[in-house]
């Protein structure tokens, strides 16, 4: 498993199936996307409101709790109105 972005990736229910038991114990949670159900991993050490990307459907979620894990649609970036 390659980690991402400080500790979380989105996996193939394959690729998941597939972990050995040295990379089952850095997974925290495993949740999946709200938009496609791809598999989402979360290792220790993740955080709230981390923004993540699904490997399955690009989509950009937002980490909004992790026990319970609870995934939203990440929001979009604010225009720079100061310059």
């Amino acid at each position: 498993m390659n980690k991402k972005n400080n500790g979380w990736k989105s996996v193939t229910v394959k690729e998941l199936l597939d972990l050995s038991k040295k990379e089952m114990d850095l997974i925290e949670r495993v949740g999946k996307c709200i938009i496609c159900d791809g598999v989402i991993v979360l290792s220790k050490g993740t955080e709230k409101s981390e923004i993540i990307e699904c490997s399955e459907c690009g989509s950009e979620l937002e980490i909004i709790s992790i026990n319970p894990i609870k995934l939203d649609v990440a929001p979009k970036p604010g225009e720079d109105w100061g310059e």
